[in-house]
């Protein structure tokens, strides 16, 4: 029973939700026109970028995007085999009038996420 409580308590950690307001408009670069090199989720409605850095090294770059569903994907930062960020976006219209984008580190680099919305 307490693994169970453990997990719900470290998802719901991890889980971030943002109101449509809160993220970034596309400026012309999002998944619709083809450029970007981000995470395209929910019917290409958001482009998911992610910066990396190691401050005691200087080391810094870009998650690399590995699609996994049509609203779910995840990041890599150093090697294609070893996931460092998932990444959920949902459309909670419905319930509340917000997308909502849940993510969860599997890293200990620092990171940046930037959700980008292009309505179609």
């Amino acid at each position: 029973m307490q693994r169970i409580a453990f997990i719900l308590a470290c998802a719901f950690a991890l889980a971030t939700v943002l109101a449509t307001p809160a993220v970034a408009q596309s400026t012309g670069t999002s998944c619709e026109s083809g450029g970007g090199s981000g995470l395209c989720l929910n019917g290409n409605r958001f482009q998911i970028n992610v910066s990396w850095r190691v401050p005691s090294s200087g080391a810094q770059g870009t998650g690399t995007a590995i699609p996994m569903s049509a609203d779910t994907g995840a990041f890599w930062f150093f090697q294609p085999t070893n996931y460092e960020i998932a990444v959920k976006v949902l459309d909670g219209r419905a319930l509340n009038g917000h997308f909502w984008v849940f993510f969860a580190s599997l890293t200990n680099v620092e990171f940046d996420t930037t959700p980008i919305i292009g309505v179609p």
